[in-house]
């Protein structure tokens, strides 16, 4: 239910907490650094995926 109504931050959030802070004893500058470098792939994995609709869109 966390997913539906708070979001993936959230999710996410709780997962770092979890796993990288807790089990793999990782400071929150380094988790913070890691949320920073994950979401600059996702976005450029994004804008990757939107080039090639409109590219493809143009070339029909």
């Amino acid at each position: 239910m966390i997913l539906i109504n708070e979001g993936i931050e959230a999710v996410l959030d709780i997962a770092d907490e979890i796993l990288l802070i807790k089990g793999l004893g990782l400071s929150k500058e380094d988790v913070a650094a890691l949320r920073n470098i994950w979401e600059k792939l996702r976005d450029r994995r994004i804008n990757r995926k939107r080039k090639k609709v409109i590219k493809d869109l143009v070339l029909v």
